[in-house]
């Protein structure tokens, strides 16, 4: 009876090894294909920057994710900041995709707000999920919406409302 408990054991043991380095290669394939498609991703993201950036400031610069439940390579373009003479940071952030050249986000507004200041109430988000810019309003918007579209304005807030709705929506996962 001991040896067949051993038997069993011993068995058990070797299906458990077996089961379990045959379910961590498709994991570590997988692994190895998410390395593959950022590293890509990464390249047009730097090819999509070269072609557009004579277009750009000159302190523009960018970051890039792959997205791997939409499969898609997002680029995200910022622009500024910008100094005017009275030392407020005007920029510019831009979500494209890297492939198609599908622009999804923009953002305009001022990087510094200071406390009584009015200049951020113009600071505006928007985000198109199915990259159509040209229809407004657009799916989100944080911010100055425009004067056709409510009396909400921007403030101090804005960019960053804008950098985690991006985020969730493209930049992330």
């Amino acid at each position: 009876m001991q040896a067949w408990r051993r038997l069993a054991v011993i068995v058990g043991s070797m299906l458990t090894l077996l089961i379990a380095s045959a379910g961590s290669a498709p994991a570590q394939q997988m692994q190895n294909d998410e390395f593959t498609l950022q590293a890509r991703c990464a390249k047009a993201a730097r090819q999509f920057f070269n072609e557009i950036k004579e277009k750009l400031a000159d302190n523009a610069h960018f970051e890039n994710h792959y997205n791997i439940r939409l499969n898609k390579c997002f680029v995200r373009l910022y622009e500024g900041p910008i100094y005017d003479q009275t030392s407020n940071s005007f920029m510019s952030i831009y979500i494209y995709d890297a492939l198609e050249g599908k622009q999804y986000a923009e953002y305009d507004g001022y990087d510094i707000c200071l406390s009584g200041d009015n200049h951020c109430s113009m600071n505006s988000g928007s985000i198109w999920l199915d990259a159509n810019v040209s229809r407004n309003p657009p799916d989100i918007n944080e911010g100055f919406p425009g004067s056709n579209y409510g009396t909400r304005l921007g403030n101090r807030n804005t960019k960053a409302e804008f950098i985690s709705d991006t985020d969730k929506y493209f930049m992330k996962y």
